[in-house]
């Protein structure tokens, strides 16, 4: 989008955002208790700084202080003027807290990720409708709950329930929104929720406290139960920094070859391309395609060992004595890097005939045998993308089929680069 049209949208929403918040207000100020007044405030606060404020876990997006207090915010019993919170009115001021955090974020040039936003906004509709329509007997649930005479416990295990049902539909949301469709969605929705790790029970678990500590501590809960909260967050951030660092060692060990000229430019940019679309294909777990992908990037780096380069870095055409000590190399500098064992291993595989695990039952990881696939072809095309030698690398492949590679494999490989599969 550019500028001149951000320009008009950040004078819109934010001019939208001010109006409802006015609103709110004048709403909330009249005959509302003032610790009441001043919870809404802090979690209007609250969640306009977790919008703002975002990190993420295992490559997913998330804004745990957002998502917490949307929760606290369905199921805490506070009033408006003389009367319980309402379902609408809490959307309202959830969706104008978000608003406003879109907003800054456009300013400060972070990008709005107004899906993650939506997503978050339907997971606290389904909590806050439910806490609203779902009675025990004749008493609405969250009337059951403050209820003195209902079981602390069992309170708390309801509240639980809500926010786990609204932090699922969050997540399955976004899941849906960003749906490869040649990977079942029920898979991708586990992936999600288990990417979601500690942080996302943290989650969902801060809700229900918010809504058990407003009786007890008033306006004070929200900073009690969010605190620790943004000190995971904290942590999570200097973790992202590490990965980030990682992420640039193993891209810069990637481009070794290719500086000193012992494989063509770009080829283990290509073999990684090449092997994760086929690992989608194959419906691999994300988790999987990342390894991989980093195995392929750092598969030909012990090359760089070799006194005398192999023409054009085909290690597909060199002995198996000379790959296996390529790999070894490769694995050498990838443990004294700091690399994970599991992408050497990946590689350490990927010199394996698939003959001996059809033969001999020795088992090859799928990775590996998408790896050795996707090297050799890129070794036979050279890095070109012309329709002739893509077939012929297919065809030259075919030759070794259930001997040298993995007939899924190879045949994946076709699909993939839409050549002719021989």
């Amino acid at each position: 989008m550019t500028r001149t049209r951000i320009g008009p949208l950040v004078v819109g929403a934010a001019s939208a955002v001010a109006v409802i918040s006015w609103v709110l207000w004048s709403r909330i100020d009249h005959g509302s208790a003032p610790a009441d007044t001043t919870t809404l405030l802090l979690v209007f606060g609250a969640l306009v700084v977790g919008e703002v404020w975002r990190t993420s876990s295992n490559s997913r997006p998330i804004a745990p202080l957002s998502t917490a207090s949307s929760m606290g915010l369905a199921l805490a019993p506070l009033e408006v003027g003389t009367r319980p919170l309402g379902a609408a009115q809490a959307l309202v001021i959830a969706a104008a807290a978000m608003g406003l955090g879109l907003v800054i974020r456009v300013i400060v040039g972070w990008g709005a990720g107004g899906v993650d936003a939506a997503a978050r906004l339907l997971g606290m509709g389904v909590t806050v409708g439910a806490s609203r329509a779902v009675t025990i007997g004749a008493t609405p649930i969250l009337g059951w709950v403050q209820d003195p005479d209902t079981p602390r416990w069992l309170a708390a295990a309801a509240l639980v329930v809500l926010s786990t049902a609204g932090v699922f539909v969050e997540l399955a949301a976004w899941t849906a929104l960003s749906w490869d469709r040649r990977i079942p969605i029920g898979r991708m929705i586990e992936e999600d929720v288990l990417r979601a790790g500690g942080l996302g029970s943290a989650m969902t678990a801060a809700g229900p406290l918010i809504a058990l500590g407003v009786p007890m501590v008033q306006s004070w809960a929200i900073p009690i139960v969010l605190f620790p909260l943004s000190v995971a967050m904290l942590a999570l951030r200097r973790r992202e920094a590490t990965e980030a660092t990682y992420r640039e060692t193993v891209i810069a060990l990637s481009r070794l070859t290719d500086d000193t000229g012992h494989t063509r430019p770009g080829h283990a940019r290509r073999v990684a391309d090449l092997a994760m679309a086929m690992a989608r294909e194959l419906q691999q777990p994300e988790r999987d395609v990342a390894r991989l992908e980093e195995a392929a990037l750092l598969h030909d780096v012990g090359q760089v060992t070799l006194p005398v380069p192999i023409p054009g870095g085909a290690t597909v055409l060199a002995d198996p004595d000379s790959q296996r000590r390529i790999v070894t190399d490769s694995v050498r500098i990838l443990e004294r890097a700091g690399v994970s064992a599991a992408v050497g291993q990946t590689i350490t595989a990927s010199v394996e005939q698939f003959r001996v695990m059809r033969e001999w039952g020795q088992a090859i990881p799928l990775s590996a045998r998408i790896l050795k696939v996707a090297n050799a072809y890129d070794d036979l095309t050279g890095g070109n993308p012309a329709s002739a030698a893509r077939s012929g690398a297919i065809e030259r492949m075919n030759l070794g089929l259930g001997y040298e590679y993995d007939p899924v494999c190879v045949a994946t490989l076709a699909h993939v680069t839409k050549a002719p599969p021989g």
